[in-house]
């Protein structure tokens, strides 16, 4: 049975349908006698029923499996049948697409369910078989080649697979059917094969598809340029949407509008519109409409000179502006200092265009901020010429924008201009301009003006104005005498009150008279009593002037007169003590704003992190980093106070409060400027975090942030610092060409290149640096010549540093540095000396680094005598040292074997010479000790670590080497005396170190030796106790002793599966072997 035109209702089950009710009906006739219960219930039963009947019914009416169906025409897959029972009526699902010998001769309408049905049964296959998609539609076309209109079929295969949002799957159904497709495509289907391989993203082919189509003379139409561009957009593909537009204007079709305005909003979002909008001038036109809403997105972007782009566009295509769009580009000119905005607002005027007196009071508005001079006076005169008609707020936003721009004059002829033209001013705009006649030198104006004052008996507000305006003016002019006989004045007529105070003071110690104007503050307390202002504009000139007893006494002068100081107050003081490095009156402060109960803000945590970094007392800068580990203390309560601090966590290398200070950032709400996205990367960088870089690096994209180079130069070299240089190397490439990247950013990829010892692709780098035309630098000559050093090729090396000085940049200490360093690696000590000399003689001062660099190379290569000499001479050669330098000196008298020596330079050193030890002169001195198995010696290392005054005592590090020495010779009692101090201090309010920072390969050998000497329960079991209260995860370093075979201990990975003895499998279980060997396996065990 055939469906019917429309394809609605198959007629086979409209008869099952009817005989079934029919049935139903007779039956429900003949039960009457039936209780009412029955007939409450039998509307379910009737459903049932029907739905049996039906089941029965299709079950030997239909054909049972799809293969029954195949066997018939044999023309679609089974899984396309099968899919397309839910997609279409039965009339369409199966007739359409087996009956493919009677598309002929059907009617338009027939036409267009078949055609239907072909787009499902295609849809279905895309989405059960899409491997065999090519396939079916040429056995389907084959099959039927004398009797189906194949240029339709085609088109509608091409319609499914697009509108399935597939453009990878009709790529590649194009490839493997276009021999057999191609001679049946339409225009409409190639339009659509455009589409899809545009929104593939694939440039390339829809170049060489049109290529193809143009060699059979056939011009692509405007649909499917319209098609191409279309999709380019979808895909947020902007720049290949433009040139597709351009190429579509260039073929003579009319460009879409819509194509057209978002290409265009792109470029306006990221400021690249100008190119475009020279391009487009040639080949297409903006209607009315979409320059109006392109003008509204430059307005939103404060793009101006998109805006501009747009004007030029519509003069060029004489495209008539409405009115809205006109007032919205004059708006925006006048945020920005160009000639734009005088220009268009001129020819408005030139239009007949009626400017009211709110827009140009906006205009105004907007002026003062940008300095916009030029539409100011356009506008100026302009209100001038109606100026009966114009308000006197109006004249006073047009004072106002002279005023911003420093143009005090202009401001002042204006006020005479409006008192010429008869306009009524008011007493503020008098006052206004009384200051401004101060500021410009205008005598005789102030006097008219002060006159007027006296003869109209202004009030007393408007007096005293006139008088600040007065103090003001005279202490930016540096009349201090002046600004105090203005404020004497005043008290005479008893108009003076603590603002004139304030600003007289203010006067005073601008210009340095903190005395005279701690004289004011005495000689107006019973006439005009100070206010807590008043003492901390004291406080801050004292401060200015470093003289911070003095502010310290203005504070005591302020308790005693009953005012409470505020933060503003201490934090003044603090900042002048920090800043005159008296830290004495700093630690004083800090104390009274405990006692007086002042809690520390992000202004006093922000001053301590400075005065951590100036401090040259270490003990200082320990006590104020000291202040982050207070309880209630957030750095994370705003960006500046959080960039500070860990520009301090930077400075000091303090890793524990950096992972502290990171830890509280991730779980705070505090959005990062784009600077502190660097000092991020940086810090995560610092502490082995390259996924949370990555993590804010795509954050910050996502936000809106392009990297700058610094924020690009920071990300590098966390990269680097973390063994990814490659990856760094990477993201270089991908965004040199996106955004301005400067030298630093070329000097961060050329160390990472220098860290993987690739100086030959370092060196590629450096001259690409040098033909991009950037300003070289010193610390580019020094990367590229370390990337050289390093790897011992001095010869290139050496032409570096003279290529260096023929371009003008004389080498400092680090670049000599570098090549002392390189001369070292290469063991050619007598050049490096060398070099040396020859610095010397050229009378370049010799530091600590260079200093340290040459005498660490002739420790290294066992040069003795030289390293002596070295010594000897310091003074003579004005060698500061530093902690670095008595790292190496310990290192080399314990290569000597003299630990004498050694203990000798850290007891003498830094008492004569005035620096601060860290912790990594004690580590190597221990390792030192240890090394010379002298275990005493390295206990006595770490009592004179903590009882020295210029030692920062020890830390996590220190306590590993020596825990590790301990352990393998065995003396475990002392070890856990050493564990046990460990756990003292780090049970501490404020731990000089993390435990968990711990060496976890030392504690696991640590542990092994108590189990070793039977001291399980003894020592072990407490001490693990214990470590776990400070945080440390003993459980995991898997130490306890397994048996293997016997009753002797071993731990499983410390055996090789290579290395293993006979008679142990893999899993740790022992297997069968001879007592000779087991005899051979316990020894080694014991061993």
């Amino acid at each position: 049975v055939r469906p019917n035109a429309v394809g609605v209702r198959h007629p086979l089950l409209f008869l099952i349908e009817t005989a079934a009710m029919s049935g139903l009906d007779s039956f429900r006739s003949a039960g009457s006698f039936l209780p009412d219960a029955f007939w409450t219930v039998w509307p379910v039963i009737e459903e049932i029923l029907l739905f049996m009947l039906g089941g029965l019914l299709v079950f030997y009416l239909v054909p049972r499996s799809v293969s029954e169906r195949r066997s018939a025409n044999d023309l679609i897959p089974c899984s396309a049948r099968d899919e397309s029972q839910d997609k279409l009526d039965e009339g369409q699902g199966m007739e359409a697409f087996d009956k493919g010998e009677q598309f002929d001769s059907m009617d338009d309408q027939q036409f267009s369910v078949e055609v239907d049905s072909i787009r499902a049964m295609a849809k279905a296959t895309i989405r059960l078989a899409p491997d065999s998609l090519s396939k079916e539609a040429a056995s389907y076309l084959d099959q039927h080649s004398a009797k189906l209109n194949k240029t339709i079929i085609v088109e509608a295969w091409l319609e499914a697979i697009a509108e399935e949002d597939r453009p990878d799957l009709i790529v590649r159904f194009w490839k493997e059917a276009e021999q057999t497709l191609y001679p049946w495509m339409t225009p409409r289907a190639h339009e659509t094969l455009l589409g899809a391989f545009a929104a593939s993203g694939d440039q390339q082919l829809v170049i060489s598809h049109m290529q193809s189509l143009r060699q059979q003379g056939l011009e692509p139409s405007a649909k499917a340029y319209s098609v191409i561009v279309r999709r380019f957009l979808c895909r947020k593909d902007p720049v290949a949407a433009k040139s597709w537009a351009l190429e579509m204007g260039r073929r003579g079709y009319e460009v879409p509008q819509y194509a057209l305005a978002q290409i265009l909003k792109h470029f306006i979002e990221g400021r690249e519109s100008a190119v475009f909008l020279t391009e487009l001038r040639s080949v297409a036109t903006l209607s009315s409409e979409c320059i109006g809403l392109l003008t509204s997105e430059c307005y939103k972007a404060d793009d101006a000179d998109a805006a501009a782009g747009l004007l030029r566009h519509a003069k060029a295509w004489n495209i008539p502006l409405s009115f809205a769009c006109k007032d919205m580009m004059l708006k925006l000119f006048s945020r920005v200092n160009t000639s734009s905005g005088f220009e268009f607002f001129a020819q408005m005027l030139h239009e007949g265009i009626d400017v009211s007196q709110g827009l140009c009071g906006k205009l105004l508005s907007s002026c003062a901020e940008s300095r916009n001079i030029a539409l100011t006076e356009a506008i100026d005169s302009y209100l001038m010429s109606k100026v009966n008609s114009v308000s006197l707020t109006t004249f006073k936003t047009l004072m106002k924008v002279y005023a911003c721009c420093g143009l005090y004059g202009r401001a002042c002829d204006l006020y005479e201009r409006l008192l010429a033209a008869g306009v009524e001013t008011d007493t503020v705009m008098r006052g206004c301009v009384l200051r401004f006649a101060t500021r410009c030198g205008r005598t005789n104006l102030r006097r008219d003006l002060s006159r007027l004052h006296d003869r109209q008996q202004e009030p007393r507000p408007v007096r005293t104005c006139s008088s600040l305006s007065a103090i003001r003016e005279a202490g930016s002019q540096g009349d201090v005498p002046g600004a105090v006989l203005a404020f004497q004045n005043l008290q005479q007529s008893s108009s003076a009150d603590v603002s004139a105070l304030n600003c007289a003071i203010e006067a005073c110690t601008t210009n340095g008279a903190t005395d005279r104007a701690q004289l004011l503050v005495e000689e107006s307390m019973l006439n005009c009593p100070p206010n807590r202002a008043s003492y901390n504009a004291l406080i801050k000139g004292f401060c200015e002037v470093a003289n911070i007893r003095r502010a310290k006494q203005v504070l005591a002068d302020m308790e005693a007169a009953g005012i409470v100081p505020d933060s503003v107050t201490y934090n003044c003081l603090l900042d002048g003590a920090v800043a005159a490095s008296e830290f004495s009156i700093v630690w004083e402060v800090l104390a009274d704003m405990e006692r007086q109960g002042s809690c520390f803000d992000r202004y006093t945590l922000s001053i301590m992190m400075k005065a951590a970094k100036t401090a040259r007392d270490h003990t200082n800068s320990k006590r104020a980093l000291e202040m982050l580990d207070r309880p209630g203390v957030d750095p994370c309560e705003d960006c500046v106070l959080f960039n500070t601090v860990l520009d301090a966590c930077f400075h000091f290398h303090d890793i524990r409060r950096l992972v502290r200070v990171l830890e509280k950032f991730r779980t705070s709400s505090l959005q990062p400027s784009a600077q502190t996205y660097g000092l991020l990367f940086k810090g995560f960088g610092m502490v082995s975090k390259i996924d949370e870089c990555w993590r804010l690096w795509n954050e910050m994209l996502q936000r809106g942030f392009f990297p700058v180079s610094i924020t690009l130069s920071c990300m590098m070299d966390a990269l680097i610092c973390n063994d990814a240089a490659a990856s760094a190397e990477s993201l270089f490439h991908e965004w040199k060409a996106k955004i301005a990247v400067n030298t630093v950013v070329y000097c961060t990829l050329i160390k990472g290149l220098a860290s993987r010892g690739e100086s030959v692709r370092a060196l590629e780098i450096w001259k690409e640096l040098k033909n991009t035309g950037l300003p070289m630098t010193i610390v580019a000559y020094t990367s590229i010549i370390n990337a050289q050093a390093r790897v011992g090729d001095m010869a290139k090396a050496t032409e570096l540093l003279r290529q260096m000085e023929e371009d003008g940049f004389r080498p400092n200490a680090i670049t000599l540095s570098t090549i002392v360093k390189g001369y070292c690696v290469a063991g050619d000590i007598d050049s490096a000396f060398k070099v040396f000399n020859e610095m010397r003689k050229s009378s370049c001062s010799v530091d600590a680094i260079l200093f340290n660099t040459l005498l660490d190379g002739c420790i290294r290569h066992s040069q003795h005598h030289l390293a002596d000499e070295l010594l000897a001479n310091m003074d003579r050669y004005g060698v500061v040292p530093t902690s670095c330098t008595l790292t190496i000196i310990v290192k080399m008298w314990g290569r000597r074997r003299k630990l004498a020596m050694a203990f000798q330079a850290v007891r003498t050193l830094p008492a004569k010479y005035g620096f601060q030890m860290d912790a990594r002169v004690f580590t190597c001195l221990i390792g030192t000790c240890m090394h010379n198995h002298d275990l005493d010696s390295a206990v006595e290392a770490l009592g004179l670590m903590r009882s020295l005054p210029r030692s920062c005592g020890p830390n996590a590090s220190t306590y590993s080497t020596l825990l590790a020495g301990l352990a393998r010779h065995g003396r475990c009692r002392l070890a856990a005396g050493v564990i046990e101090e460990v756990i003292s201090f780090c049970s501490e309010v404020s731990p000089p170190f993390d435990a968990r920072d711990l060496n976890p390969d030392t504690l696991r050998r640590v542990f092994r030796a108590f189990a070793k000497f039977d001291l399980v329960e003894e020592i072990a079991e407490p001490l693990i106790v214990k470590l776990k209260t400070i945080g440390v995860d003993v459980d995991g370093l898997n130490w306890r002793p397994v048996t293997i075979g016997s009753s002797s201990p071993a731990w499983r990975e410390d055996v090789a599966p290579w290395r293993r003895w006979p008679g142990q499998s893999f899993d740790g279980e022992a297997e069968t072997a001879s007592s000779s060997t087991r005899s051979t396996r316990d020894q080694r065990v014991e061993s």
